[in-house]
Order: structure tokens, then sequence, then C-alpha cells
């Protein structure tokens, strides 16, 4: 892209981003007065639709809770069918490592639990660490890291990357018998998750 294309594009997403959410909501609930989420009430019954004005009290709450807490950016919140559970749709300049993410969102879900009295299944999905790992994950970039893990015999992680770009790279591990390997989901893409086999 030519600077002034990239420099005109860097300028509409700043604008956009300043862009008053709650205005967009306020607008967007009078548009749509149920939408889809998933929760469990006072009796434990699941529930798929949420009235959009505690939908979006749910969602500003969480934007200040997440931005504040942990420096994570929080652009959504929507319904995922395939998991039944509700996507917060994320930015961070840095990959959260597994372990890190299950507590915030084991967080998150016991703070809206005592908050709006609801249980809810919050996942956390970020999108850009996929277009990053996409981007760069290639057989010299797999190749540094079982030479890591080779070398330190510390486990070693990817960048999430797609499924068809996994099955184009998964050839990479052929060939070497002192690691293991497996894809781990992380809501957006899977990463490669590469550990130290010890001599039994």
């Amino acid at each position: 892209m030519k600077d002034w294309k990239q420099q005109k594009w860097n300028k509409l997403k700043k604008t956009l981003l300043k862009i008053n959410n709650k205005k967009f909501y306020h607008f967007f609930e009078k548009r749509k007065q149920q939408v889809k989420f998933a929760y469990k009430n006072k009796s434990n019954e699941m529930i798929l639709f949420l009235s959009n004005s505690i939908r979006s009290k749910i969602f500003m709450f969480l934007k200040e809770l997440v931005e504040e807490s942990f420096n994570i950016k929080v652009f959504a919140i929507a319904y995922n069918k395939k998991t039944n559970s509700n996507f917060v749709f994320i930015r961070c300049e840095k990959p959260i490592n597994i372990v890190d993410k299950n507590k915030i969102e084991r967080l998150i879900n016991l703070i809206i639990k005592n908050s709006f009295n609801m249980t809810v299944n919050i996942v956390l999905a970020d999108y850009y660490q996929l277009y990053k790992g996409n981007s760069v994950v290639d057989e010299r970039y797999l190749k540094n890291l079982i030479r890591n893990c080779l070398t330190t015999k510390e486990t070693q992680f990817s960048l999430p990357i797609s499924k068809n770009k996994r099955e184009k790279l998964y050839k990479v591990f052929l060939g070497y018998n002192n690691i293991t390997w497996k894809s781990v989901d992380t809501s957006a893409g899977k990463i490669i998750k590469i550990s130290f086999k010890v001599a039994k």
C-alpha cells in the first residue's frame, strides 16, 4: 500500500476508535430490543436471549474492567453458536498465554455473576494475534521454536494460526524424535505447543 493510502487508512482507524461506544449502543438498543446472549438464570436454566440494554451494560462494564485491569483493548461482545458462549473480542500487542487467558476468563465470569446475578461463559478472542500469526508463522519460524525447545528443554508456543496454514506446516515436525507437539485452541485460531520429550 502506498504511503499516502496507509496514512489515510491510519487516520480513518483513529477516527473510528474515537466513536463514543455509549452513543452507538444507545442507537443499537432502539433498533433491536433482544439479542442473542448465553447465560443461566437463578433457576440454572440456560437462556439464549437478553435485553439489549442489559447486554450493553455488561459490555461497558467488561470494557472498563478489562482495559483498566489488564491493559487489553475490548471492541465487542457477541454470542457464539458453535461454543454456546459469549465471545469478547479483544486486541493485545503481545499474545496472552493460555493459562493467563483462562484465569482472566474465570475472573470475568465470577465478577459478572456477582454484579449481574447471572452465570455466563465469557471467552476472550484476539483475532489480531491470529492475523499476526498467519502473517509471520512459516517453516523457518517453527524450526526456530523447535531449536529453542531442544536447546532449553522448555515448552514453546507459536502465535495462533488458521487450520489451513497449520495443515501445511505440520510436515516441519516430521523427523524430530525428541519433541511432541499439538494444537491448542485459543478461540481465535490455534497455537502449536511444542514440548521436549523426556527419554524414558
